[in-house]
């Protein structure tokens, strides 16, 4: 039986009990200290409760994640409305990524898609949630795409809106991946 800390991720604990199922570089990537996580400022959106039984069963949440210089208000209209839209009702969380928005951490001189992708996993370790529906624009979605492909086990669904699909270049033609360099 594996201890719980207030320090445990449920990432730690999947590992542990499944250390087969992530390649090692995967591990690493997952293996953080809470130095490195950036606690994001979020709004939730609860689903209307007209016509739900209390047997109904538990979905998943929606995580939107906004673009470069963006924030959690980007999405404040589409969550409302799909919090009280969706056929199967659930949670919609709009969050604030690092050095964006209300968050009040220091700021963060890094901000690399996967070190993003572990704030947004620590995230739904705080809300409790094992897995997520995870709806990422421009930036976002590639922060989207990095936590689906670090963590496929807890994302339900990804939708990832108006991203590039080429590599981003910077005036000496050198080939870079854009924000925090993870292409």
């Amino acid at each position: 039986k594996i201890p719980i800390t207030p320090l445990t991720s449920f990432n730690s604990i999947y590992m542990q009990r499944h250390p087969t199922t992530f390649s090692s570089s995967t591990r690493r990537a997952l293996s953080t200290t809470t130095e490195d996580i950036v606690q994001l400022s979020y709004s939730e959106f609860q689903p209307s409760n007209k016509g739900t039984t209390t047997s109904q069963q538990h979905h998943p949440p929606v995580i939107l994640l906004h673009g470069l210089l963006g924030n959690k208000r980007n999405f404040a209209s589409l969550a409302s409305s799909l919090s009280t839209q969706l056929q199967n009702p659930r949670s919609i969380y709009t969050v604030d990524l690092r050095n964006h928005g209300e968050n009040t951490h220091d700021w963060k001189n890094t901000m690399s898609y996967s070190e993003m992708a572990r704030d947004v996993l620590a995230f739904m370790d705080k809300i409790s949630s094992e897995e997520a529906v995870i709806v990422g624009h421009s930036m976002g979605g590639k922060v989207a795409q990095s936590l689906a492909l670090m963590a496929p086990e807890r994302v339900a669904g990804l939708v990832v809106l108006d991203i590039s699909p080429v590599r981003y270049y910077s005036d000496n033609k050198k080939a870079s991946g854009g924000v925090g360099d993870d292409s």
